[in-house]
């Protein structure tokens, strides 16, 4: 056809092949740019703003397998740096097997970032308990080196920071060192604890009796110590804690799920060095993609960013932390009377933190 065109010219030609003068220019167009590669068929694909570079691509797929599926497309896009919008690299993880197919139905539920927003840092508190012996990563060396079967969390509504210490046993003595620790930090950096509110669920280690009337140790401690208020969501309404549990599918997925350990040390270890990462290294999509570090230092509360800080313990190797609250001036002996003993106390087997 291209031969013909230079004897015969452009429409004698199309009328010997039958064809249209709109294909003929067309391939005698692509012959003098090209040469003969340029009759060579050319790839259908869009060359739109879809299209992004392999080496992207590769980085893209490379962080979802290294962890393990772990991490969503917002994840990605931070972490890479990438230009690149969340549809785009979903679709290159859609293209390559790497997206799952969704168990249930999620439904959109109240927004409620700009009432959390109003609020000051640590005015509100959600506390939880996560069980970590179900975790598949976690279990074998859960059994292996015999370490803590459930996680205490505490998250800060404003900022989304995050404070978890471990435990052997889901008791109300572990809640209430638990949150003696806490706001003994939290006074440490000027905060006024007596305008706190601890935000728990029902469960026998934040509330003890089922009965309505009583108090527990937990309750206890921060109402009548610390002058706090201590908040029950309803009952059957987990949402209602949607920080704190949102926090426990984040690490779960983040860390216990990734993680080797060697012992409970090794474990103690990389627990804070994971604190230290979500508090102050990880954007928060759900807050405007901003670390709770950076939230802390916008709200003019002119905290230290050291609050941020809290290693993580074995509660049940710290029990006088509360105890030594309820009677800061008694004698070593008086902790092992009987009146003490009737709150059924494990024997304590740690240091106690020096709070001054």
């Amino acid at each position: 056809m291209v031969e013909s065109v230079k004897e015969i010219g452009i429409k004698p030609t199309a009328r010997q092949f039958m064809t249209t003068v709109v294909t003929v220019r067309k391939w005698h167009r692509r012959y003098l740019a090209k040469g003969l590669d340029g009759l060579l068929d050319e790839s259908r694909k869009p060359k739109g703003p879809r299209t992004i570079p392999r080496v992207d691509e590769e980085r893209i797929m490379e962080l979802r397998k290294r962890r393990k599926n772990r991490i969503g497309c917002w994840g990605i896009k931070t972490a890479l740096k990438l230009p690149y919008s969340t549809s785009t690299i979903y679709r290159v993880l859609k293209q390559h097997g790497l997206v799952g197919q969704k168990v249930r139905k999620h439904h959109k539920k109240q927004d409620l970032r700009e009432i959390k927003a109003r609020l000051k840092p640590f005015e509100k508190i959600q506390v939880d308990v996560k069980y970590l012996d179900d975790i598949p990563q976690y279990l074998a060396y859960y059994r292996k080196h015999r370490l803590p079967r459930y996680q205490f969390t505490a998250r800060c509504e404003k900022t989304g920071a995050a404070f978890f210490s471990l435990a052997y046993e889901k008791t109300n003595i572990n809640a209430a060192s638990f949150i003696t620790y806490l706001l003994e930090h939290l006074q440490r950096h000027n905060i006024t604890v007596s305008e706190v509110t601890i935000q728990s669920d029902n469960g026998s280690e934040f509330c003890g009796n089922w009965t309505p009337q009583s108090q527990s140790i937990f309750t206890h401690m921060v109402e009548k110590v610390y002058g706090a208020k201590h908040l029950r969501i309803p009952r059957g309404k987990p949402n209602v804690n949607a920080d704190v549990e949102t926090f426990h599918r984040i690490v779960e997925n983040h860390f216990y799920d990734l993680e080797d350990y060697t012992g409970l040390i090794d474990l103690l270890n990389k627990a804070y060095t994971y604190q230290i990462v979500f508090n102050y290294l990880r954007p928060n999509s759900y807050k405007w993609g901003k670390t709770p570090v950076k939230l802390l230092n916008e709200s003019n509360a002119h905290l230290d960013p050291a609050v941020l800080s809290l290693p993580p313990i074995i509660l049940d190797y710290h029990s006088m932390l509360y105890l030594r609250k309820l009677h800061p001036t008694a004698d070593a002996d008086f902790y092992q009377k009987d009146l003490l003993r009737g709150y059924d106390v494990p024997d304590f087997t740690g240091n106690c933190m020096d709070f001054g």
